[in-house]
């Protein structure tokens, strides 16, 4: 509920307030997913509360801090059990880990103007991360399926993805 909490504080606003009670809450969602790694409700309370961390830290345009949370949420996806990945809430929620990295990495790409071959890898890999976001929605719309994910990010993430490929187009790519 700490995620959950952290999230309606950045809605409101109040990123300090925000940032500390999402810390909080990966921190002890780390630890209930350590207790039993077999447990697979702990292990996706981990991945949101990492989506959390970096959906705030992008909000408050701490983008090195998105980043990491964006790859962290992406690592602990990656222990989850197969068959709980696939289902509609683990799909979602790595489409959403996805998305925010995606998203964090376009726009660092900016700040890497002067240095073409690191604009160009930061964009590669957002356009890849965030198509990867689009097919997911793309199927749960197609499968006339309800997400969280989807209500809330459809449009950001296809006009993050439409910048990327313009971004790309730019540079020859």
């Amino acid at each position: 509920y700490l995620a959950q909490l952290a999230f309606a504080l950045s809605l409101a606003g109040q990123m300090r307030e925000a940032e500390r009670t999402i810390a909080e809450a990966v921190e002890g969602s780390a630890k209930l997913d350590a207790r039993d790694p077999k447990n697979v409700a702990p292990a996706m309370g981990y991945l949101d509360a990492l989506n959390t961390s970096a959906l705030i830290a992008y909000r408050v345009g701490d983008q090195p801090r998105a980043i990491r949370f964006g790859r962290e949420a992406l690592a602990a996806a990656a222990r989850i059990p197969e068959d709980t990945r696939n289902a509609r809430y683990g799909r979602g929620a790595i489409a959403e880990a996805k998305a925010l990295l995606g998203a964090a990495l376009l726009s660092s790409a900016s700040s890497a103007a002067s240095d073409r071959g690191k604009r160009l890898a930061l964009l590669t890999e957002a356009r890849s991360l965030l198509a990867d976001a689009v097919a997911v929605v793309d199927q749960v719309r197609a499968a006339k399926q309800e997400s969280k994910f989807v209500e809330g990010a459809d449009a950001e993430i296809a006009a993050a993805l439409k910048a990327c490929d313009e971004e790309l187009a730019k540079l020859g790519k």
